[in-house]
Order: C-alpha cells, then structure tokens, then sequence
C-alpha cells in the first residue's frame, strides 16, 4: 500500500517525530502550493517545535496567511502564535475574528475573555460575559470581574447565582467535585461580602465555611475580621491569632496582607504589639 505524503506526515506526528513530519509537509506543499490542509498542519507542527528564537512561528504565521479562507480554528492557532511571540495585541485581535466565526463556541469565547482582561479592557470583558450563557463558571468569572474592579456587592450576587447554578447542576454535597467547586464559592462571596461591609453575610459564610471545612485558618481568620469588622476587636484579635498560629508560611503572608486595610489597625495593634 502506498501512503501519500500527507498520511505519513501525519503517521510522524502521532508518534512524536516532527522534524520528520515537517519534511514530509515541506515536499507536499512544494508539490501542491494550494493544499491547505497541509498547509494547516504545517503550521501546528511549527507551532511545536522546540526551536530558539522564533523564526518558526514567523513561518506558521506565514501558512495562516496563505490560507484561501481561514476558520476560527485558524485564527485560535493564530492567536496562540501571537501570544507566544508576545504580541499580545495581535492575539487579541485573532481570537476577536474567531469568536465572529464561531460565536457559540465557549472555548472561544473563554481564551477571548482571557486576552481581554489581559489588557485591561474590562468593559469590552464585561460586554462579552453578558452574552454568554449563565452557567456557574462564567457567572463565577463575572463576579471574579467585579471584586477585580472594586465592586464587591456585585461579585458577592454573581457568586450567589453562580452557586444556584452549581448547586443546579451537581451534587454539591456527596460529590467531592461538587463540594470543592461549593467551597470555593462560598469562600469568594464570604470574601466580598466582608469587602462590601455586609457584615451579617458574610458572618454566616464564614460560620457555614468552617462547619464544611473545621479547623481552615483561612475561615477562622475571616470570622475574626468580621468581628473586628463589628467593633469587637479583642474576639476578632483572638480568632486571627488562632488562624496565624496554624496556617503555613504562604497563608500567613497573605492573611497579614488582608490586615493592611486602614479598618483593621486596631486588629494589627493587638496581633502585634
């Protein structure tokens, strides 16, 4: 049986030889310029490569480019290309003409979102997660947006629909996925809603997040804001000392940065005399 070209091209990349396959796609688009499936393939094995510099994706660019009528999944390629030769508008762009060519594919749409936090358009982000199905993953990166951008009251009522939704979908209490997707919810709206000074909430977040995980010191240290939060300086002082005491090296530098706020100086004055 004789293999064409592009089969055994594709017979190197199955089992790792791409300089190989290159070859292989380097003689079938000498043969055949206009053989855009080669073509495609040709820049995925460029994009692979383990090569210095970056004359390989310049290469890969210049396949995409060659293409009579380039598919979303074409401009995702380019896309990663760009990014990967730090040309972060570039990649931008690319993957705002695939979401034109496959608006319904949230893969898409997730690397779109992505890209655009990435440089700091959170209107154009913003504008882009209203148009997506409310699913508990985006409404979780629609209040992840909005704790981001200083509105804490906002991303604790999308964390609130995102744990509707989750708890709509899968079992949050018996399934180990679903209880760990639950508590890591619970502990971001437990964080806005002290952020937005809904002091009740997110008491009651705290107390439900260490009933679920007894002894989290990052859960201990949160009551002991709100107390502190609540003018009872002393108990709030006590249960953060307690979380300190019992959390490793790395929680206990970001626990003491939540102290930075101006609110708590009476708390960083009895935590460290």
């Amino acid at each position: 049986m004789t293999y064409s070209l592009l089969q055994v091209a594709e017979a190197f990349i199955r089992t790792g030889e791409l300089a190989d396959a290159l070859d292989m796609l380097n003689q079938q688009l000498n043969a055949d310029p206009g053989d855009d499936t080669a073509r495609r393939l040709r820049a995925a094995v460029l994009l692979r490569l383990p090569l210095d510099g970056d004359d390989h994706l310049l290469a890969a660019l210049d396949d995409l480019d060659a293409l009579a009528q380039p598919d979303a999944d074409d401009y995702v390629q380019r896309s990663i290309i760009c990014q990967r030769r730090n040309d972060w508008p570039g990649a931008l762009r690319a993957m705002q003409q695939a979401r034109v060519l496959k608006p319904g594919d949230e893969r898409v749409a997730a690397r779109l979102l992505e890209l655009l936090l990435r440089s700091g358009q959170h209107d154009e982000a913003r504008a882009l997660l209203d148009t997506l199905p409310r699913t508990w993953r985006w409404l979780e990166r629609a209040g992840d947006l909005a704790a981001e951008d200083g509105d804490p009251a906002g991303a604790a009522q999308a964390f609130t629909a995102a744990l509707d939704h989750l708890r709509g979908q899968m079992d949050t209490d018996g399934n180990r996925i679903g209880a760990n997707l639950k508590l890591g919810l619970l502990a971001k709206r437990a964080a806005a809603n002290l952020a937005a000074g809904l002091l009740d909430a997110a008491e009651a977040d705290y107390a439900l997040l260490e009933s679920l995980l007894p002894g989290d010191a990052a859960f201990t240290f949160g009551r002991g804001l709100v107390l502190a939060r609540r003018g009872d300086s002393a108990g709030g002082a006590a249960r953060c000392h307690a979380a300190l005491a019992h959390a490793n090296e790395a929680l206990r530098v970001e626990l003491w940065a939540a102290l930075a706020a101006p609110e708590y100086a009476d708390l960083r004055r009895l935590l460290n005399p």
